[in-house]
């Protein structure tokens, strides 16, 4: 499944250049011209990575972060302006800007940092699914069973585990009760 990127840029040579260095790589690409049409775009469908620029017409770039990461929290954002300063910068990460790249920019910087963002996102998603898996393994690590309805024991005593609840636990001796 192609990756979905929105760009943001009022530039449309610069638009339509990313669009072309981004389709060759493989990506899904959807333009806005402005921050009005980035704002119903983020608004409507769910992209992987917005890349939007800082200054544009209708609103900020800030306020099209400020929307994704409201609307589509795991979505990434970068940031890209002609006019870089490090107040700038340091509010964009603040709102959550995965990267801040200032213009002019090469295609290998520029691809650098959506892959970097890829990347990173492929390894989150692989460190919450170690967790899950680990969690799963030591959890019930000196309780032996795989049938239906051991699982389902399992996932009653993790339904409880964590709150305060009396809980009686039944059952002959010698069964592992304890």
């Amino acid at each position: 499944m192609k990756r979905q990127i929105l760009i943001v840029e009022d530039d449309p040579i610069m638009r339509l250049g990313m669009e072309h260095l981004l389709s060759s790589h493989g990506y899904s690409v959807t333009l806005c011209a402005n921050g009005a049409e980035g704002l119903a775009a983020v608004e409507k469908a769910g992209f992987d990575l917005i890349i939007t620029d800082l200054r544009l017409p209708h609103c900020s770039g800030l306020d099209v972060l400020r929307k994704a990461k409201t609307v589509s929290p795991q979505a990434g954002v970068i940031i890209i302006t002609a006019y870089a300063e490090v107040k700038n910068s340091v509010e964009a990460m603040k709102e959550g800007a995965f990267d801040y790249i200032a213009k002019p920019f090469s295609n290998e910087e520029f691809l650098i940092s959506v892959e970097r963002f890829f990347n990173f996102r492929k390894l989150e998603d692989e460190v919450l699914y170690l967790r899950e898996t680990l969690r799963e393994l030591v959890e019930f690590e000196n309780i032996i069973g795989s049938s239906p309805l051991m699982k389902d024991v399992f996932d009653r005593i993790t339904a409880v585990a964590d709150t305060d609840v009396p809980v009686l636990i039944r059952g002959e001796s010698g069964t592992g009760k304890e």
